[in-house]
């Protein structure tokens, strides 16, 4: 499927409507609605980082293999990009596998198991499923569900 220069591969089984309607809702999704026309070299890292996990949703996958979507990002832009798995494991049921050496990315799932020479050596509960319990997992102090990041220790 080709929304613009956008390329979002969808089921050959939908009909070319239903393609460009889901390419547009996919877009919206991840921050992107209105930037369908705009060819790669035209979008931030973030934004080409955005588009890949688009195209990754295509299909309604159960599952989401990711290694380092954050890697090659400035702060704000990682920023952004981390947000968007926790928020598709909540609203959509979607489960995310992400490999990262960034402790901040890790802390936004809800689950995090720390490696050491490939055996588990640890693991942790991310501030995912610690904002249902409003207490943040590394100071202990109370947060917010709205809270993207813990007000005391940040």
């Amino acid at each position: 499927m080709h929304t613009g220069d956008v390329k979002i591969c969808l089921n050959a089984k939908r009909s070319k409507t239903e393609k460009r309607r889901r390419a547009r809702e996919l877009l919206g999704l991840v921050g992107l609605a209105g930037r369908e026309k705009h060819r790669p070299q035209r979008l931030s890292a973030g934004e080409q980082q955005r588009v890949a996990i688009a195209r990754a949703l295509a299909n309604d996958p159960a599952i989401i293999l990711a290694d380092e979507p954050t890697g090659n990002l400035d702060s704000e832009s990682k920023y952004e990009i981390v947000r968007l798995p926790a928020d598709l494991n909540i609203k959509q049921g979607t489960t995310v596998v992400m490999v990262t050496h960034d402790s901040h990315v890790a802390s936004h799932s809800e689950r995090t198991l720390l490696l050491k020479d490939g055996k588990i050596i640890k693991e942790k509960q991310g501030l995912h499923v610690v904002k249902k319990k409003l207490t943040c997992p590394y100071c202990g102090g109370n947060i917010q569900a709205s809270d993207e990041r813990c007000p005391n220790c940040k």
